[in-house]
């Protein structure tokens, strides 16, 4: 057990401020600083690399998932070796769970990360993390998202007053995640076809241009009587990447190339030896703002029932009358909105309250300290302390970062103009943003 250092023991949690743009993001780390009992300070990790800043001084140090550990991404050599030298109680939250999973594995390893906080769904843990260096690490199952408590009470448009039938986005996901997460596409592809022949309006898209975000994205839901679901994750592992490299080079040489191309040439041993499908962050907005959940059949991480919480729509679409059927019936729909926003959306199992519940008895067992004795009072989600001085720190760099983005362009073309090469190698050298 950890030595308790001081009466409230201090949390540190390295997040990418660039990605805080993001509602789910935003929202997680945002419960972790204002819920904990722990205190907790929050700093943007590009900026954290640019500090000689002593880690000494916190019992715990979190990596959060918008940053990736594995060498080579966000934590740069100094920083890394500051944080492995650490003695505090080192925790990871992580997501795609697909990727770069054996350089994660050993950087779980090298910083001395004894704590994740994994999305995988209980019987793919084993298999992804297999190294026998992960052993003794204990492995806690989260969720993706959580419920947003200020969609709860959102007014919204009743069901027979909304303008779109179905809606949906997605992106076109890459080749190498496997059959499974292709799902988030061709659920949105079909069903199109289907609407229109059905005569259901709708606004679906798969287009990087139609992507919505923050309010425009809840809006959207909350004006929409229905729209689509699958699970989230991939049929496809890629250990050390080679598979995704071996598919890039495919869809390079031939950007025509279908899926079914790709499969039979490359991923057909591979995928779905290991499955990952966890529910989505989605399904508990549709919930909230009681828009009716049309899904893929699946297990949603225990947190849905076909026909109670959302209409389960066969991947081969054979029922898909029938679900029109229903869209078109507001009283059953409704029923099935309404036990969503009831058993789901309101459910504080599924709350970022809970979330930090749980990360909270972790450590505290971890850190070795008396149930309820670490001296912090919880807060309420929306209660926001004044910023640290590394959060302040923080989002100043990141403003420096995104204005020295947008001058790098022009300045750049009048120094390959005006100055000789030496002297733009130099700096090049001198000047990272």
């Amino acid at each position: 057990m950890r030595e308790r250092r001081s009466q409230r023991a201090r949390c540190i949690v390295l997040v990418d401020f660039e990605a805080m743009h993001i509602g789910t993001v935003r929202q997680h780390v945002h419960a972790l600083r204002n819920l904990s009992v722990f205190a907790v300070e929050i700093v943007d990790v590009r900026t954290l690399n640019r500090l000689r800043l002593s880690v000494s001084r916190f019992d715990m140090i979190v990596f959060h998932y918008s940053i990736v550990i594995a060498q080579g991404y966000h934590i740069e050599p100094t920083l890394r070796r500051r944080l492995a030298s650490s003695k505090a109680l080192k925790v990871l939250f992580i997501q795609d769970e697909y990727r770069w999973i054996d350089a994660t594995a050993e950087a779980i390893g090298d910083l001395g990360i004894s704590v994740i906080f994994t999305v995988l769904n209980k019987d793919a843990v084993d298999k992804v993390y297999h190294h026998p260096w992960l052993k003794d690490v204990r492995k806690e199952i989260t969720l993706t998202g959580f419920v947003d408590e200020r969609l709860l009470g959102r007014r919204v448009p009743p069901y027979e007053e909304r303008r779109i039938d179905v809606a949906y986005r997605a992106r076109k996901v890459p080749f190498w995640l496997g059959s499974f997460a292709m799902e988030k596409w061709t659920i949105g592809e079909k069903f199109r076809a289907a609407a229109d022949r059905f005569g259901l309006s709708h606004d679906i898209s798969s287009e990087e241009n139609a992507r919505l975000y923050g309010d425009r994205w809840i809006c959207f839901l909350a004006n929409a009587k229905a729209v689509l679901g699958t699970e989230s994750g991939a049929s496809v592992c890629d250990f050390t990447g080679e598979i995704r490299s071996r598919v890039d080079a495919a869809v390079v040489s031939d950007p025509e190339i279908s899926f079914e191309a790709v499969h039979q040439a490359i991923l057909k041993d591979s995928d779905g030896q290991v499955i990952i499908h966890v529910i989505s962050p989605r399904v508990f907005e549709a919930a909230a703002l009681r828009s009716l959940m049309i899904n893929y059949p699946g297990e949603y991480s225990g947190r849905l029932v076909p026909w109670r919480h959302y209409v389960p729509l066969e991947k081969d679409h054979s029922n898909i009358e029938q679900v029109m059927n229903i869209i078109r019936d507001p009283r059953r729909a409704q029923e099935i909105v309404d036990a969503a926003y009831r058993e789901v959306a309101c459910n504080s199992e599924n709350s970022f309250r809970a979330m930090v519940h749980h990360f909270d008895r972790v450590a505290i067992e971890e850190l070795g300290l008396p149930v309820g004795g670490n001296g912090g009072q919880k807060k309420d989600l929306f209660w926001m302390r004044p910023p640290t001085v590394l959060e302040v720190m923080s989002w100043t760099g990141v403003h420096v970062r995104r204005l020295g983005r947008k001058v790098r362009r022009p300045v750049g073309i009048v120094a390959r103009r005006l100055l000789p090469a030496r002297t733009r190698k130099w700096i090049r050298s001198k000047i990272s943003w």
